[in-house]
């Protein structure tokens, strides 16, 4: 399937298998550049059957800007897919893409990632790192956070160079929200 977009943006879909994606990823004619690589690795090492990937590719051969040695992509924990998207959708306008029983990823509008299936949780106090997402109204976005089915896990506080409260999402991963105002 091939459709034009505005800005000479080209889509295709591919339903293939994990192993004949990590064969196309080594294939130097299939100029995977233009494909989002990481979803593609992520997919295929999730042993999603059958896999569904989208890429798109824009006119010059760059999709996304990457920057090398920046973060690029982050990860989830979830068991239940469902919620943790409707909960994203409506605290944060986050969009999703289904690749089946065992991946989910987003996009935030600034950063891709994703959600793997599993029943462990991402939180500070296992060790895990905290991701923090940044706000204009601290105060608005903390109560539709509560609104949209988190949990406040710290409500807002001050530290140098502003404030913030951190919160659990539908499946219990632990964020944060910050503002300098």
């Amino acid at each position: 399937m091939l459709a034009d977009g505005p800005g000479n943006t080209e889509s295709r879909a591919i339903t293939t298998s994990p192993d004949q994606v990590f064969l196309a990823m080594k294939q130097p004619e299939n100029n995977l550049d233009d494909v989002c690589g990481k979803v593609l690795y992520q997919a295929a090492f999730a042993a999603v059957q059958p896999l569904r990937i989208y890429y798109s590719k824009t006119e010059g051969g760059n999709s996304m800007a990457q920057e090398d040695q920046k973060i690029d992509y982050i990860e989830f924990p979830a068991a239940d897919f469902d919620a943790v998207q409707a909960f994203y959708e409506k605290a944060f306008g986050w969009t999703f893409v289904d690749y089946g029983p065992e991946y989910r990823a987003f996009n935030d509008g600034k950063l891709d990632g994703g959600f793997r299936r599993a029943e462990e949780k991402s939180m500070t106090e296992h060790g895990a790192a905290l991701v923090i997402l940044f706000a204009k109204d601290l105060e608005a976005t903390r109560d539709k956070v509560a609104a949209s089915g988190g949990t406040i896990v710290q409500d807002i506080f001050s530290f140098p160079g502003g404030r913030r409260f951190q919160f659990a999402d539908p499946h219990g991963n632990e964020l944060a929200v910050w503002s300098d105002a």
